[in-house]
């Protein structure tokens, strides 16, 4: 952003049940923003209300806090109620788990300023573990791999430039009131719909160079297990009520880890052992090429969890595909 603080700017985010300590970090990190005055709009139900108000008491950068109730802490319907209650200008989407560096709402914004063709600005997602246990740190490595977790570019550090979605993002307030908000039949994809109606309106989605958000992954296998099944569910459930195809990058990330699932057992009773221990230290050997930013132990892990987001994602799709009423969450 340049010298004019007074730009009106509203950060929105849907919470439901979330720590206090989550929460706080949050709240924290947008107080940190530089250069701009954020007023900080939460959709919540209203047990939430006083770690809400804990969080987001104004300090810093937040110059007021807002508390919208959203009894059921569904995600869409809860950001269309923020919209709602939004006066600024232009607004920055966060959630509970998003960690923004302290440029990340001055740059989305001065993008959106000097740029009326762009009309979705995001950053680059850094998954990252605040717990010290092994497999906790192995899965954030895992996350942060764009091919373990998803081809999508705001997964990886690139240039800036345009691309089909990006991690929660920043938007003109009328712009986005004028599109319809979130598609509240979405319990997940909303950001991917909501891009894809901007970009067939004409307008680009913008991934900025150099802004990380971070995101507090989930720490246990069985809940990165359960997400990504969820994930692919909802995916099955987007491509319903959009009518739209997959994606290759999709078709791929479905067939590719079903396919050589079910080729472990036929190997395995063809030629013993070794076909897997070679697909596992093949596994090894990519990951030790990685930057080695963590302990060896943590690298060694990260190898062997590698496939799990792409398996669970695809049995998820495959689920949701066979009983589309009850996908597994």
């Amino acid at each position: 952003m340049g010298d004019d603080a007074s730009v009106s700017i509203a950060v929105i985010a849907v919470v439901a049940g979330e720590p206090l300590v989550r929460l706080e970090r949050l709240g924290e990190a947008l107080a940190r923003q530089s250069g701009v005055v954020v007023d900080v709009v939460v959709a919540a139900p209203p047990a939430d209300r006083a770690d809400i108000e804990a969080a987001f008491r104004p300090r810093g950068a937040i110059a007021s806090l807002v508390h919208v109730d959203n009894p059921t802490g569904a995600r869409s319907p809860g950001l269309n109620r923020a919209l709602e209650a939004v006066h600024a200008r232009f607004i920055c989407r966060v959630d509970a788990r998003s960690l923004p560096d302290s440029e990340y709402v001055g740059r989305c914004v001065s993008r959106l300023e000097a740029q009326p063709a762009i009309g979705i600005v995001g950053g680059h997602q850094l998954p990252m573990s605040l717990s010290p246990r092994v497999v906790a740190r192995a899965l954030a490595r895992v996350l942060a791999d764009p091919i373990a977790a998803g081809g999508a570019a705001y997964r990886r550090p690139t240039a800036s430039g345009a691309v089909d979605t990006v991690y929660l993002g920043a938007f003109r307030t009328a712009e986005l009131r004028a599109i319809g908000g979130w598609d509240e039949r979405l319990a997940a994809n909303e950001d991917f719909e909501l891009s894809d109606r901007y970009r067939a309106g004409g307008q680009t989605v913008w991934l900025e160079e150099g802004i990380d958000v971070g995101y507090e992954c989930r720490d246990r296998l069985s809940s990165v297990w359960n997400q990504y099944q969820a994930f692919g569910a909802a995916k099955v459930t987007y491509w319903r009520v959009t009518k739209s195809r997959p994606r290759l990058r999709q078709v791929l990330g479905v067939g590719l880890p079903i396919g050589l699932a079910l080729a472990v057992v036929p190997a395995v009773w063809l030629a013993g052992w070794w076909p897997p221990a070679l697909a596992f230290g093949s596994l090894c050997a990519i990951e030790l090429l990685r930057p080695r930013t963590a302990p060896l132990r943590v690298r060694v892990v990260s190898a062997l969890l590698t496939p799990m987001p792409s398996l669970a994602f695809a049995l998820g799709v495959c689920r949701a595909s066979v009983s589309p009423a009850r996908p597994r969450r």
